[in-house]
């Protein structure tokens, strides 16, 4: 076993410039984003999309591993039902499969499946890839999994960076609250977690040893992940609001073109730059379990994952 890597305190800033320097040169880069359940992964993911296309509108995409969870009818009739999350409730075959095709860039549109946690269950055909996007980032458990298969999605990764919550506690608690949230009842929510849940992430954190890069947000309460504006965005304020999120308030700064807001997402203190408006790449903010807002409506709404 490889030594751990240092961990890297989470920089928007210098991780966008390492995934535009990837892509320099070809004509796809593919990063993948690991760690255990409740990370941040998809956090993560949504902030360097934001930041990637505000550099340039179509520069990346959000390809994440969950949607190739197998149905929920497939597993019902064998334990996997009762491990939902756990490797073998994958289809890491036809992953890799979507990663080869997404490596090649020789098809105008792939089309990617996505998990909606509504239903609990992927949808088919619900990211669009087009063939001139040069980013693509990927996100799951299981990006650094030895097995053969999970290998052969790893051959399709230019780079894959782990990322460790700040507070296991913290992580924990918070994964409990997001199954509650979207249905499960509270002893549930809990067995699942504690069982399933953290069996997968003591599997996931085994792995760590072979990440090209170990993340780790500075933290959840209070001290904000590094997300400076980019220069070519900046404009004048003309007065600031503050408006309050689930007991938490996030400042803006207005003007004629855009708002820019530093978010505080859910419960946790870490805050990440966002923006909205009409010359906003997405008109409102979004993330891998919400549906779009529109632009006047604030509700930075991300669960973690």
């Amino acid at each position: 076993m490889n030594a751990l890597p240092e961990p890297v305190e989470v920089d928007l800033d210098a991780l966008t410039q390492r995934l535009v320097g990837l892509a320099d040169g070809r004509s796809r880069a593919i990063v993948g984003l690991c760690g255990a359940p409740g990370a941040g992964k998809s956090t993560l993911a949504s902030a360097l999309l934001e930041r990637l296309l505000a550099v340039r509108p179509g520069i990346a995409a959000v390809v994440p591993m969950d949607g190739f969870h197998l149905a929920a009818s497939v597993i019902a009739g064998d334990d996997r039902a009762t491990r939902r999350g756990a490797p073998d409730t994958f289809d890491p075959d036809g992953f890799a499969a979507l990663l080869r095709r997404l490596r090649s860039a020789d098809e105008e549109i792939v089309y990617a499946p996505e998990y909606r946690r509504e239903i609990e269950d992927p949808v088919a055909g619900a990211i669009a890839v087009r063939r001139d996007c040069p980013i693509v980032l990927t996100e799951g458990n299981y990006l650094l999994h030895p097995d053969p298969a999970w290998r052969r999605v790893r051959e399709c990764l230019d780079e894959v960076w782990f990322l460790q919550a700040p507070d296991e506690n913290v992580r924990v608690t918070a994964l409990i609250e997001r199954h509650e949230r979207f249905g499960k009842t509270a002893d549930h929510a809990r067995s699942h977690v504690l069982g399933s849940d953290e069996a997968n992430a003591a599997l996931v954190a085994g792995h760590a040893d072979a990440a090209d890069l170990v993340l780790r947000w500075r933290s959840w309460w209070g001290a904000p992940v590094h997300a400076r504006q980019p220069q070519e965005f900046r404009c004048a304020s003309e007065g600031d609001n503050r408006t309050s999120c689930g007991g938490a308030s996030a400042s803006f700064s207005r003007c004629s073109s855009r708002e820019t807001a530093v978010v505080p997402i859910l419960r946790f203190g870490w805050a990440m730059a966002v923006s909205r408006g009409s010359n906003s790449p997405a008109h409102g903010w979004s993330s891998k379990h919400t549906r779009p807002r529109s632009a006047g409506t604030f509700s930075p709404w991300a669960a973690t994952a």
